[in-house]
């Protein structure tokens, strides 16, 4: 094998190394510290039908100079309950203090097939401004959020 042939395949093995070794680091990263989470949403009462629950890890949470991961998403059914997904294939929501985001905004087909888009329905401080937390724990967790058009903060956590 000649020089540049030899510097050549070392090169790429170098790569390779620094790319699995990545992977290996994003993928197993902070997934162990997943515990799942469920609830109900309500406003005023009634169970809150097709809003979109995130739970946004607390941006104080940091480990060796990271975040400590990404946002949780859940979506509440006819019943106002919701469970969350931290990828499409694992259920849950990292361990720590987060930051819970609820809206009714969102997009939908109308019977034409054209998209619509469904306008908020709760005020900012539910979602772009957002009062209410939850600090995720090991086990099973259970955060109902009892919402309110009235200007009390009602279900902060």
């Amino acid at each position: 094998m000649n020089k540049t042939a030899s510097l050549a395949l070392r090169s790429l093995l170098g790569s390779l190394l620094v790319l699995v070794s990545l992977l290996a680091a994003g993928c197993g990263g902070s997934d162990g510290k997943l515990a799942p989470v469920k609830g109900t949403v309500t406003l005023d009462g009634e169970p809150l039908a097709e809003a979109r629950v995130e739970f946004d890890p607390d941006p104080g949470e940091v480990v060796r100079g990271k975040s400590t991961g990404s946002a949780s998403y859940g979506k509440t059914d006819s019943s106002g309950r919701y469970t969350l997904q931290y990828t499409h294939e694992k259920q849950g929501a990292l361990v720590g203090k987060h930051t819970v985001r609820i809206t009714t905004r969102g997009m939908t087909v109308d019977p034409d097939g054209k998209e619509v888009l469904v306008p908020e329905r709760l005020p900012p401080k539910y979602h772009l401004n957002s009062e209410l937390t939850a600090e995720v724990k090991p086990g099973s967790n259970t955060f109902d959020f009892p919402l309110s058009l009235e200007s009390s903060s009602g279900g902060q956590q």
